[in-house]
């Protein structure tokens, strides 16, 4: 017997994000090597072809961003050798963290399937697809996202180690873009001040 179309809609509803977040990552692949970047993806790219040849950033070059987002992309430098493919390689890479974990983060914030999938939309309709590259701003709100899941891991189940780990995701977000990474530590402060107020209460 064939299901109505409420049924079928009633069922595929529970997965709604997690299509959300396949969607995010399906358009980052197809935008992930149209157009051209003309500031900040020469900035990064010659910046992280620099370190891959050894130069040290601040010592030997100047960069107007903190710089883990130039080591990232040196890495991946160093593996597959220097390009703007590669760069576009590791973006997508990139993408895909970060739609997994706007996924965990929408399913464990916000019940309702159908709610929960509008901040994930929201990431292809705004994220690498636009910027299609290892942006310092994709890898910084990878980072805060990370450690706003692991704070409340923590949160949970009272472990030191997932208090740790939040905090060095913070710390790295803050070696990233660094106005972010002070904008989660705030939250930390705030959050855990407000916590102690209603343990107290």
């Amino acid at each position: 017997m064939k299901m109505k179309a409420g049924e079928r809609v009633e069922k595929l509803l529970p997965h709604l994000p997690l299509l959300a977040a396949i969607f995010s990552f399906a358009v980052a692949c197809v935008h992930f090597n149209s157009g051209v970047e003309l500031v900040d993806e020469g900035v990064l790219n010659m910046g992280a072809w620099r370190i891959s040849e050894g130069q040290v950033p601040y010592r030997d070059f100047f960069v107007p961003y903190t710089p883990f987002s130039f080591y990232y992309l040196a890495f991946f430098f160093k593996l597959l050798g220097v390009s703007v493919l590669t760069g576009r390689l590791a973006a997508v890479l990139l993408s895909l963290a970060l739609s997994a974990v706007m996924l965990r983060l929408c399913v464990k914030t916000i019940k309702d399937p159908l709610f929960a999938s509008f901040p994930i939309f929201m990431t292809a309709q705004a994220g690498m697809s636009m910027w299609h590259f290892a942006s310092h701003h994709w890898i910084g709100n990878l980072f805060t996202i990370l450690s706003m899941l692991l704070l409340m891991a923590g949160n949970e189940d009272q472990k030191k180690l997932n208090f740790f780990l939040s905090g060095l995701a913070a710390a790295m977000a803050f070696v990233t873009i660094n106005d972010q990474g002070l904008y989660i530590l705030l939250f930390f402060f705030v959050s855990v001040f407000f916590f102690d107020i209603l343990n107290y209460l």
